[in-house]
């Protein structure tokens, strides 16, 4: 019989190599907070804070360098208080990222809640997006029209692997509306070429 402490002693540098060289998983966060002011840690646009409705429709882009982690000054100006921001980050991710959403400060504490993908807070996407983002304010709760918050990263920082862009979704039709365009389409040019070959359409002499 083995002496159970030789074994230990043979076995516990093969665990411990076994567990270093696992890849650590590792969380890339997007949070909204309190908001600061133009500076290092939250970039402003030309000296203001970035619109919020430029964001939302695609048309500003926040852009995550290699081994960044920015943040950016937002405000609201839609005109409307917001009870919902959904953004789509598109790039690349480390082979063992996990995508993680936050609502810290005035946010937290269930006033807003936050998916990645559906799923609350985070969820493993490795490799390349679009990844969905969408927080939602409680009852009550909402960013006033003119109001300014922070949008940040955190930990998007593996060898730069991590790089890509935050930006509102573009809309693209659904399939059902598309089907339905081209049956349109077909009946149409079906129901003319019937007309056609019967003289519907011929001009009186």
């Amino acid at each position: 019989m083995q002496n159970p402490l030789r074994l230990v002693r043979v076995c516990a540098p093969l665990v411990l190599a076994m567990f270093l060289a696992a890849p650590f998983a590792q969380a890339q966060i997007v949070s909204i907070q309190n908001p600061t002011s133009c500076g290092p840690s939250s970039q402003c646009l030309n000296g203001n804070p970035y619109g919020l409705s430029g964001i939302l429709n695609g048309s500003t882009t926040l852009t995550i360098p290699p081994n960044g982690t920015p943040g950016w000054l937002v405000t609201n100006n839609t005109g409307s208080t917001i009870t919902t921001i959904t953004l789509v980050y598109s790039g690349s991710l480390a082979s063992n990222a996990q995508m993680n959403c936050q609502a810290n400060g005035a946010f937290a504490g269930g006033n807003w809640t936050c998916t990645v993908n559906g799923f609350p807070n985070g969820t493993n996407k490795p490799g390349s997006g679009p990844i969905t983002i969408t927080w939602t304010a409680a009852p009550g709760q909402g960013i006033a029209s003119g109001a300014t918050f922070d949008l940040n990263t955190a930990s998007f920082a593996a060898a730069g692997q991590d790089t890509g862009t935050l930006s509102g979704p573009t809309s693209t039709p659904e399939p059902r509306a598309l089907t339905l365009l081209l049956a349109g389409l077909v009946l149409g040019g079906v129901g003319f070429a019937f007309r056609r070959r019967l003289g519907f359409g011929a001009k009186s002499a």
